[in-house]
């Protein structure tokens, strides 16, 4: 899934491993591990948040670069919140 600008790429690998690459350079930038099966993600339309939808759940990254080092291969990923949800969340998205 591609960020609003094409900045980012966010994939996913059997392993639950999502992986964000900077486009420009093809640079791995971040990964998280998820717990749980992932079937959705998506990028807030400022890039600022990742969704990550999911078996059970959403949950909801905040993306960030330091200022200081803004030409820095790191983007910084802070879990926001979780929504737990009895069923399988196929898909959520900004509105």
């Amino acid at each position: 899934r591609y960020s609003p600008t094409g900045k980012w790429l966010a994939t996913l690998d059997e392993d639950r491993n999502i992986s964000i690459w900077q486009t420009k350079t093809g640079t791995l930038v971040a990964r998280i591990q998820a717990e749980r099966t992932v079937n959705h993600l998506q990028f807030s339309p400022d890039e600022a948040f990742l969704l990550v939808s999911g078996e059970d759940a959403a949950q909801l990254w905040q993306l960030s670069v330091d200022a200081a080092h803004a030409d820095s291969q790191t983007l910084n990923l802070r879990q926001e919140r979780a929504f737990a949800h009895p069923d399988s969340v196929e898909q959520a998205s900004f509105s």
